[in-house]
């Protein structure tokens, strides 16, 4: 790289830092979620707690995968759980790969191609929220790009580059489940007969001794504490089934009816949900075998609804709205100032990518304007679009597709610099085209207004569990519940806030009051019985809540009678586990001596024994055993 280049690349590299470590400060001082982490967030934080303080063996086989909390256990063990650090940290990360996607911008087109790229990449608001999220993305797109390079290099390559493409491809497919589809993709090519090469079978041990040393220690593992030998997780075919169910027509992340969109829960869920269509008990990869079977099945009988949701998900991956999962870019935007700058979006990225990938395979004669290799150009093609391909086979979201823009930076950068150089009518044109299907909208305005409410409920949900509702918490709920009215889990929201309300307004000794919106938090649960349409999940969540109720009221059967309809769903949860157990034992102690109340005691009993130690106080336990010891000696 000459030295002009060199000089502009290194401003490029201090303003992706400067942009990054700017949102990571705002984000850890003004977000309202920035000691807060959601969803997949808590996981991967819980996890790396745990791996921190010495449990790196874990219990069971991996169902997410592994190498990204593993990383943040690493990092809480040296740095401790200082979440801006850990930012700061992934902010470096973010600009690695800004450098990386400037040596492959380089590769492919030259040194101004890849100054371009990094600064594209630099400047992307995804890519600038991502190190504020714990979140893989931000040391799967750093391992991805190196691994692009690894691809992209010309010739056949030696035993060194075919084991780097094993390692790389490996660490991956730890961060994200759908790279083993390319790992296959990478043995066969390894296979092919290339003149003037490496024999074949040189190229394939080089490249499985790099898969193995990166997933045989996760097979052993998961072989050692759950009994299988599994190359990397169990949630294979539970993602391909949650990514083509016939009720999410986008593909998108989302709450099947039967599975809690929370990972401490997840697995258990779709355990849960097989065995009782099967009648069976099932391991955890014989649940992802079932599911797997289950969304092969729904491609034969119906090929065409299929065929829509793919062309959907295509839409969504390509298109210019950053499809939220557990994160909203437009909304984190409210509280990161960085977010809201006049940045080129994705949406610049994918319309000037797409361009290049297409004058490149439609335009021969502008192949030498665009690439300065044409073999390194075909192969970052390939890649991006076997990457693709995996998005829409399974899942997509704004963070599943933040890998494409690594490949997508450096396409861009070759269109833009090729009709800069040499300005052509068709390029051009291919533009136009790829700039419009980018901008057509996957999802309406009242779908992405639907998004902002669902961070709004994850805001909520946070606020309610971390204290006393606040004013600002009351106006969001009734916002949400004016909003939609029809939606039942704001409904189970705009109950919680009353019965949180009730408790707070009791502690001040309001009696009247706090048994007003008692009964106000009742009548809404009272609805939603009512109601023959809700899904299970929701459904639980509703008498998870009413059972809490009627504790609180020591109206002892009610809540027993609500906590087993929620064990339905969840009967191995421990917290409702406990919770009906002590429902069981207040019943029992409200019934006079005779076979009933001898039932309910004995049923009590037999849940406190099944709950392992920790899952509760010890005190409670203890607490609840001698009441039924004073039941039967009664």
């Amino acid at each position: 790289m000459s030295t002009k280049a060199g000089w502009v690349l290194a401003l490029v590299l201090i303003l992706a830092a400067g942009l990054r470590g700017w949102a990571a400060y705002e984000y850890s001082e003004q977000h309202p979620l920035r000691d807060a982490p959601t969803i997949d967030e808590a996981s991967y934080d819980q996890w790396a707690v745990e791996l921190a303080g010495g449990d790196w063996m874990g219990e069971e086989v991996f169902f997410q995968e592994p190498l990204y909390p593993y990383f943040l256990g690493v990092s809480y063990a040296v740095l401790g759980r200082d979440l801006l650090m850990i930012r700061l940290l992934q902010a470096a990360l973010g600009v690695l790969t800004c450098y990386l996607i400037a040596k492959l911008g380089q590769r492919l087109a030259g040194e101004w191609a890849g100054v371009l790229a990094a600064g594209l990449f630099a400047c992307l608001p995804s890519a600038v929220l991502m190190p504020c999220l714990l979140l893989k993305p931000n040391l799967h797109m750093p391992l991805f790009c190196a691994l692009a390079l690894a691809i992209t290099r010309s010739g056949p390559g030696g035993i060194l580059r075919w084991f780097q493409i094993g390692l790389l491809g490996a660490l991956c497919a730890l961060l994200r489940g759908n790279s083993l589809v390319l790992l296959g993709v990478f043995f066969a090519w390894s296979l092919l007969p290339i003149p003037r090469g490496l024999p074949s079978f040189v190229r394939c041990f080089s490249f499985l001794l790099g898969v193995s040393l990166v997933l045989g220690p996760v097979a052993w593992r998961n072989h050692e504490v759950g009994g299988v030998y599994t190359l990397t997780t169990s949630g294979a075919g539970t993602n391909l089934y949650g990514g083509n169910y016939l009720g999410n027509p986008m593909g998108v992340a989302t709450e099947l009816p039967w599975v809690r969109g929370i990972p401490k829960y997840e697995a258990d869920d779709w355990r849960y949900e097989a065995e009782r269509r099967t009648g069976e008990a099932l391991t955890a990869t014989g649940v992802s075998r079932y599911w797997l079977g289950q969304t092969l099945r729904s491609f034969v009988h119906s090929p065409g609804a299929h065929a829509k949701i793919f062309w959907n998900k295509l839409r969504a991956t390509l298109g210019y709205y950053p499809v939220p999962d557990n994160h909203s870019l437009v909304w984190d935007a409210r509280y990161v100032t960085a977010l809201g700058l006049p940045l080129p979006g994705f949406g610049v990225l994918s319309a000037l990518g797409l361009a290049g990938g297409a004058v490149f395979l439609l335009l021969r004669s502008r192949r030498d304007v665009l690439f300065e290799s044409e073999e390194a150009g075909m192969r970052a093609l390939i890649l991006f679009g076997l990457y693709l391909l995996t998005i829409v086979l399974t899942v997509t979201s704004m963070r599943a597709r933040m890998p494409l823009a690594v490949l997508m930076a450096p396409i861009a950068a070759a269109w833009a610099l090729s009709v800069y150089r040499r300005p052509h009518v068709s390029s051009i044109l291919v533009a136009c085209v790829t700039a419009a299907f980018v901008a057509w909208p996957a999802f309406s305005a009242e779908e992405q207004a639907q998004d902002l409410a669902e961070r709004d409920y994850n805001l909520i949900v946070t606020e309610l569990r971390s204290g006393p509702p606040t004013e600002g918490t009351k106006a969001r709920v009734r916002n949400l519940v004016s909003s939609y009215p029809s939606t039942a889990r704001f409904k189970i929201l705009e109950a919680e806030l009353h019965f949180a309300e009730s408790v707070r307004l009791r502690a001040a000794g309001d009696e009247v009051t706090g048994m007003m919106e008692e009964q106000a938090a009742l009548r809404l649960l009272d609805e939603l019985d009512a109601m023959v349409d809700l899904s299970a999940r929701t459904r639980m969540s509703a008498d998870r809540l009413g059972g809490w109720i009627h504790t609180k009221r020591r109206d002892w059967s009610r809540a027993e009678r609500c906590f087993r309809r929620a064990r339905e769903f969840d009967p191995e949860g421990a917290d409702l586990k406990a919770a009906h157990a002590q429902a069981l034992v207040g019943a029992a102690e409200q019934r006079g001596p005779s076979a009933e109340r001898a039932q309910l005691a004995s049923e009590a009993r037999r849940l406190i024994a099944e709950l392992r130690l920790g899952e509760v106080p010890a005190e409670m336990r203890t607490a609840l055993s001698r009441r039924l010891d004073a039941l039967e000696r009664k």
